[in-house]
């Protein structure tokens, strides 16, 4: 798990950490928008020690850090599977870790429960994402899938055509727009007598 400073993050407004951590706990945006209909699955959620508040274990988006670093880097593909981890790392390191020596073996057991249940989420999101890509590759390799390639060419070529006729139409629309606004001027100055 890789440790993050709060700096290192992308922020869209500046936020103090108590902020940022009370808006993490309230449902941060887990998903950037997508360019693309059909996008090859990618695990992009970061299971990191986020360094605030005297530090915090939290699952985030890989885009939302600033951290070339990709040493000791966790990602999962599913984000709620990614925050259960988080949350039980957290209850380790708040709980169970943060006792005295001689209280980790009353709490041995629930330390081999918790790591289990980190175990089989891990394999959990494993499992899903190579369901996904089976599913992404079994799309591309589809003739539906060249049938899209072929429509959206089509329709990007029809955009910039479009795009073409709007111009060539506006420069054409000027020059008939000053023509009969000359006409108009001419009519008006004769029936004015000038």
């Amino acid at each position: 798990m890789r440790k993050i400073e709060f700096n290192e993050l992308k922020l869209k407004n500046n936020c103090s950490e108590e902020q940022f951590y009370e808006i993490y706990m309230n449902g941060l945006e887990s998903t950037p928008l997508e360019n693309s209909i059909i996008g090859k699955p990618s695990k992009k959620y970061e299971v990191c020690f986020l360094n605030i508040l005297d530090g915090k274990i939290i699952a985030i988006n890989k885009n939302y850090i600033n951290n070339d670093n990709l040493d000791e880097q966790e990602l999962y593909y599913d984000y709620d599977i990614a925050k259960q981890i988080a949350n039980t790392l957290s209850d380790i390191q708040d709980g169970i870790v943060a006792e005295q020596y001689e209280f980790i073996e009353l709490y041995k057991d629930e330390r081999l429960k918790k790591d289990k249940l980190i175990s089989d989420l891990k394999a959990e999101d494993e499992k899903i994402f190579d369901e996904k890509e089976k599913e992404y590759n079994i799309l591309i390799n589809s003739k539906l899938y060249s049938e899209y390639q072929k429509v959206l060419e089509e329709n990007n070529k029809l955009k910039l055509e479009n795009k073409n006729l709007l111009e060539t139409n506006q420069k054409k629309t000027g020059f008939f727009a000053k023509l009969v606004n000359k006409i108009r001027t001419k009519k008006l100055k004769l029936s004015n007598g000038e």
